[in-house]
């Protein structure tokens, strides 16, 4: 009996020597601090299905690795592009693959002009977010590095009423805990939510999909559109306040090292077709533009911010022409308008980025 047990203590001092290997190289435990309530996460690998938002996505893949960063880079220190922005760039229901930034990096490789593109996106992240990932997160991963740091922002900032400190997502309590904080770290929970959402494939929330009258919505010329000069006296106080957090948000991208690029955000619950605004009939049979208003305002600013802080700036909402079946909702879009917001991108962002010296022809080639 006692060979039995010092057999059965050594096999387990073992088995848990070799548990703690795994997580320690595995595990999200070497990179800082936790930052689940910025709502940044890592060691992800989720198994997704979004059947019910479009069709072919009954299978999505959504991945982020252990630095929290989504897409393909080898080390950390060779980006060239580093993408911020809110869930519409999070993409979490467009498989890895298949994402704007996935597209956008296919179309410099294909022109023969390879970037390598990361995506630091956070769902629900405002400027105030964005701000917060530059203080907290991304200048703390070792050996992070990138030339420029494309902001695709607008549409979550409309949604503040007043400052905030950062955005904290109004965490459940549970997810305050520690037994949260271990387990949002550990390899072998991440490998067994990986199994759990193999097998389950859950479905999207109710933050995902809501507004799918537009999906096919007949589109029509607004006639009388809304007057942006008086909402923009409403809200100047608000307008304000987003240009401060851009001057910010400027400046730490540039302490970063990289050179910030601002790009205007589009909705989905409006069209834009050759500088006329149209709106979808709604179930009353009025013809709608729902957040028009508010993402114009805020788009303008960004442009105009830009201007005062020298920073480069695309004004892709006013460029991109969606269509039905781009978008599942007001704001998230298929692998189609994913597509899209790639193709309508890049021939206005190429230009703004320089080629590395290495990647450059030879004189005389």
């Amino acid at each position: 009996m006692r060979a039995f047990l010092k057999t059965l203590t050594l096999n387990l001092a073992v088995l848990v020597f070799l548990l703690g290997v795994v997580e320690l190289l595995f595990g999200a435990w070497l990179f800082g601090p936790d930052l689940t309530d910025i709502g940044v996460k890592r060691n992800v690998h989720k198994v997704l299905d979004a059947s019910s938002l479009y069709p072919g996505g009954e299978r999505i893949v959504y991945t982020r690795d252990a630095r929290g960063l989504r897409g393909e880079y080898g080390h950390p220190g060779g980006i060239d592009i580093l993408a911020i922005g809110g869930s519409t760039t999070d993409e979490l229901f467009v498989s890895d693959g298949k994402t704007w930034l996935d597209v956008l990096r296919e179309r410099f490789a294909a022109d023969g002009r390879p970037q390598v593109i990361v995506n630091a996106a956070v769902s629900g992240h405002t400027s105030y977010g964005h701000i917060e990932a530059f203080r907290r997160w991304l200048p703390r991963i070792k050996g992070l590095r990138a030339r420029y740091v494309l902001a695709y922002i607008g549409i979550n900032d409309v949604m503040l009423e007043k400052p905030r400190k950062f955005d904290d997502f109004r965490l459940r309590e549970y997810q305050k805990s520690s037994w949260y904080m271990v387990t949002s770290r550990s390899a072998l929970m991440q490998l067994y939510r990986d199994v759990k959402n193999a097998v389950l494939a859950p479905r999207p929330d109710v933050r995902h999909g809501d507004g799918r009258e537009l999906i096919n919505a007949e589109w029509l010329p607004v006639t009388d559109p809304p007057d942006l000069e008086a909402a923009r006296r409403k809200h100047a106080d608000l307008l304000a306040a987003y240009h401060d957090r851009l001057r910010v948000l400027s400046q730490l991208i540039r302490e970063f090292g990289a050179e910030p690029i601002f790009v205007t955000q589009p909705r989905g619950d409006y069209r834009l077709r050759e500088g006329r605004l149209f709106g979808y009939r709604d179930k009353s049979g009025r013809v709608a533009t729902g957040g028009y208003t508010e993402i114009a305002l805020f788009n303008g600013e960004t442009l105009r911010s830009c201007e005062v802080l020298e920073v480069t700036c695309i004004d892709l909402a006013n460029a991109i022409s969606f269509v039905n079946g781009d978008l599942y909702d007001a704001m998230h879009t298929t692998p189609q308008g994913s597509r899209r917001i790639a193709e309508t991108l890049y021939p206005l962002l190429a230009p703004h980025i320089k080629d590395r010296p290495e990647n450059l022809p030879k004189p005389g080639g």
